[in-house]
């Protein structure tokens, strides 16, 4: 078998401590693997999921041709490892470069992917809501993508409500004290003030059935992702807002996990950038610039750190 890039009879190697034998070329040490050998050097296998389901990212004919069916090569991206390579689209083969091996080892082992697939929020673009997808470029690819975590979302938004509905029962049970009114009794006509309670009261039921419905149709369009070139944010009632931060504007990043963070395993990451001092429009739990209640945060933290600093 003659390596696709010399012509040079390709000689049998077995890999240290791996129990597989490859091809490797003794001129430019490539490497030829035949289909599923790529597996044995990958610690997650979920990170080779989306190749196998998808092929390779960005593809293309390579001038290369394949060692054993004679057919040209496809030359692209290996999905989670951004790493150029070739494959066989026949026989499912890869040809790895010297070198391009120890990079797919390094990269698998990464602990920021391993935390980030653990919490299977790493997602190929046909898993976005339809309504994402639209805002993607064609070559663009999805790192992690995520909605808020529900009791991490809604929890907060019931201070409010509660915060209301004890001061109508305080000060209900005041009047009552104070007009000596047995609320049991069925009989004994309510006076003016206690209507006026009463009215109240109804009108709290309304807004906060209103408010709830409002808060989950806010929660339905909120979502979170990272692509390989920017964050994107969406939120919205009844239409949906979008906002986009290439990682090259980030100047600051800031990770908040307050207690009710710590109980749920949630937790908020700002992204600061240089026009954050201009008005910025804020609607309920979205902000532009947070990525809000999200599973793991220790992790999106990381992750987002180590995309800002690959596109600076």
């Amino acid at each position: 078998m003659k390596c696709p890039h010399c012509q040079v009879e390709m000689g049998r190697r077995v890999a240290k401590n791996q129990k597989v034998v490859l091809d490797q070329c003794p001129t430019c040490k490539g490497l030829w693997l035949d289909d599923k050998e790529v597996d044995f050097f990958v610690q997650e296998k979920s990170l080779l999921e989306s190749y196998y389901r998808n092929g390779l990212a960005h593809s293309a004919l390579s001038e290369r041709t394949c060692p054993k069916c004679q057919k040209k090569l496809i030359a692209g991206t290996l999905p989670n490892f951004e790493i150029q390579i070739e494959a066989c689209s026949l026989c499912h083969g890869i040809f790895l470069d010297n070198g391009e091996l120890y990079t797919i080892i390094q990269r698998s082992t990464d602990p920021i992917r391993k935390s980030v697939l653990k919490s299977k929020t790493i997602r190929d673009k046909e898993d976005l809501p339809n309504f994402f997808k639209r805002v993607l470029d064609a070559d663009e690819e999805v790192v992690w993508a995520e909605a808020p975590h529900p009791w991490g979302y809604f929890l907060p938004m019931l201070v409010a409500p509660l915060f209301i509905l004890a001061t109508l029962l305080g000060f209900q049970s005041i009047q009552r004290h104070l007009l000596r009114i047995d609320p049991r009794s069925i009989d004994i006509p309510l006076p003016s003030e206690q209507i006026v309670i009463e009215k109240l009261n109804i009108i709290f039921a309304v807004f906060a059935v209103l408010y709830a419905l409002v808060s989950l149709l806010r929660y339905r369009n909120t979502y979170y992702c990272l692509t390989n070139k920017r964050f994107i944010g969406s939120s919205g009632v009844f239409g949906i807002d979008f906002v986009s931060i290439d990682y090259s504007r980030v100047t600051d990043l800031q990770l908040n996990v307050g207690v009710l963070d710590r109980i749920l395993g949630t937790g908020s990451v700002y992204i600061h950038t240089a026009s954050d001092t201009a008005h910025v429009p804020r609607v309920g739990r979205f902000h532009p610039h947070k990525i809000f209640s999200v599973a793991d945060p220790y992790s999106v933290f990381k992750l987002v750190k180590s995309l800002c600093f690959r596109n600076k």
